[in-house]
């Protein structure tokens, strides 16, 4: 027994051992000026796709198969938030490398990437487009932010953002310094992952002028970075329908996580909160004693429930992200209510050295419930604050339903190739379903005003969008310090949405509002809108010594929003900058 022991132990590290006479170990640490480790930095091979991040004490290791390593000279590069990036040759020889680098802090954080047109990005040291950039998943990290509008709220210069109330999952409209009003809505385009979203503000059967915001489904943890484009710039690049601005919603995808590269990074987390009212009526504000007492009574404290979890990780060869959120919210007035679950799920691909593919997946189920509510009759304020007119009856305020249940799914596939060095194709479809629906009841118990014997509406809406972007660049030196990039491309929107509605009265039965047992049918329609638009466009970048910036370019729209007939418009822009 004792020999059996020493030869178990013996095959068990045979494994290793011809993994190792297999593979080209790249090792190293990473720091900062001070000599303090950087946690989570990248290191990698970009001509191999491969790499690892730094674990808690700044160190990296990978493996390299051999039948790749050849004695070849790479780069080894290294890439971490808030620093400089640097890269060394290295010989991938022998049988294991040590590499360390020591970082320094970029305070201006001049390397980042900005976007700065539909497949134009360059470094924000030398963008010559003023570009707002929220940081979203550094901000998410250390705070927890009720929806996409609070995130915003307050952190891009010339934005703004109104809520139509303070209700769960409220709509929200954006007023963008510089921007136009010719797109009927007045309010910018919103790309998520490249798929143009619908940002609409949903009401169906009023409630008192309170609608719901179809960006509330999105989950703000998803997020990695929002940036958005203003003015001229915006209108020259997307058309249009941007002449309010762009905003440009990038959601997170997977991150090497410290080890081999193989590991996978879970995150949980759980925010417990209260939704208080922000003031309280007194005496003095009102004519009648204790009308006060009773309009505080109509608030109470909503209790939040938000748990999340993610996991994170990849190989040198892809990377992936998922997460799943399931935030219940309650409003500070009976019965309002929000109850979210979505689903996430991104996939990046690095299949060859000149090829990489992203697949992007999201769903979200919403359900949202209102009051009635502000300017009408049937509400808590108006019957609580006007009592002396005796409206409706407070059982009947209470009692009256609003549910909305929304399912939406947003996927996007982009595929970039670079075919020769300096040039790039970039190929995206993306894709928008969702669905609305709206059941409004008034209890054919309960006296609504002229409502005779209770009354039910039902709103539906379904909206389907394809995005479809199709564009190559190509970087060349004309002179030394003399650099021109040429951009050409296509975008295509396809946007459709199918409406209907039915409005029926004289329930026999308060247990039984199915629409179809109302006596009398007040209302019923049906709706759909098809708008097609599509742009080609041309862009021509120079600089000079990174300092001198000349940029010409041009944009073709053509839309089928006001009849097959539209004209097209076409755009031109000519910019210089130091």
């Amino acid at each position: 027994m004792k020999k059996i022991i020493p030869l178990l132990f013996l095959f068990a590290l045979i494994p290793s051992y011809l993994l190792a006479q297999n593979t080209f170990r790249v090792m190293g640490k990473v720091t900062d000026t001070k000599g303090e480790p950087l946690i989570g930095a990248n290191v990698y091979i970009k001509a191999l796709n491969m790499g690892a991040a730094t674990d808690l004490e700044g160190n990296y290791s990978f493996e390299v198969p051999k039948d790749l390593a050849k004695g070849q000279t790479v780069e080894l590069s290294v890439s971490y938030v808030g620093y400089k990036s640097k890269s060394v040759s290295i010989i991938l020889t022998g049988n294991s490398i040590e590499q360390n680098f020591q970082l320094e802090e970029d305070i201006f954080e001049s390397e980042t990437i900005v976007v700065t047109g539909i497949a134009s990005r360059t470094s924000k040291s030398v963008s010559e487009i003023a570009v707002s950039r929220i940081p979203a998943a550094e901000l998410t990290a250390v705070q927890s932010y009720q929806g996409i509008n609070q995130l915003l709220s307050g952190k891009v210069t010339g934005v703004q953002l109104k809520q139509a109330s303070g209700n769960v999952g409220s709509g929200f409209s954006f007023f963008v310094r510089g921007g136009g009003g010719l797109n009927g809505d007045e309010q910018p385009m919103i790309y998520i992952d490249g798929v143009r979203v619908d940002n609409a503000e949903i009401v169906g059967y009023g409630r008192g002028g309170q609608g719901f915001s179809i960006l509330a489904n999105l989950n703000v943890q998803d997020i990695e970075k929002i940036e958005v484009l203003k003015g001229p710039a915006a209108a020259a690049m997307y058309g249009t329908n941007a002449s309010n601005g762009v905003v440009m919603i990038t959601t997170k995808t997977g991150k090497l996580v410290p080890g081999l590269g193989k590991g996978v990074s879970i995150d949980y987390k759980y925010n417990f909160g209260i939704n208080t009212p922000s003031f309280k009526y007194k005496a003095e504000d009102f004519l009648s004693v204790k009308d006060n007492d009773r309009a505080n009574k109509i608030y109470k404290d909503g209790f939040v429930r938000d748990h999340f979890i993610s996991a994170s990780g990849g190989t040198g060869f892809i990377r992936y992200y998922t997460s799943f959120q399931n935030r219940i919210e309650e409003g500070i007035l009976d019965p309002v209510k929000g109850d979210r679950k979505t689903f996430k799920v991104n996939v990046a691909a690095y299949p060859t050295e000149n090829l990489s593919m992203r697949f992007n997946t999201g769903f979200a189920y919403n359900y949202l419930r209102a009051p009635n509510n502000d300017n009408n009759i049937y509400g808590y304020l108006g019957n609580t604050l006007l009592a002396l007119w005796g409206f409706t009856d407070s059982a009947a305020v209470a009692n009256f339903i609003d549910n909305n249940n929304n399912n939406q799914f947003i996927g996007s596939y982009s595929l970039t190739w670079a075919p020769i060095q300096n040039m790039e194709i970039n190929a995206g479809v993306g894709m928008e379903d969702s669905d609305w629906r709206q059941d409004q009841i008034y209890p054919a118990q309960y006296r609504y005003g002229t409502i005779n014997k209770g009354a039910k509406r039902i709103y539906n809406r379904h909206f389907r969008g394809f995005t479809y972007d199709l564009n190559a660049r190509y970087s060349y030196d004309i002179l030394e310090g003399l650099r021109s990039t040429s951009i050409i491309g296509t975008q295509i929107s396809d946007r459709r949405i199918q409406t209907s509605f039915m409005n029926a009265e004289q329930f026999g039965s308060q247990y039984i509002m199915n629409v179809g047992s109302g006596a009398t049918i007040r209302e019923y329609n049906e709706g759909a809108a098809h708008n097609r638009d599509a742009g080609i466009y041309f862009e021509n970048d120079f600089s000079y010594q990174d300092t001198y910036f000349w940029t010409l370019a041009i944009r073709r729209d053509y839309a089928s929003a006001v009849g097959r007939e539209a004209p097209a418009i076409t755009y031109p822009k000519a910019s210089f900058a130091i």
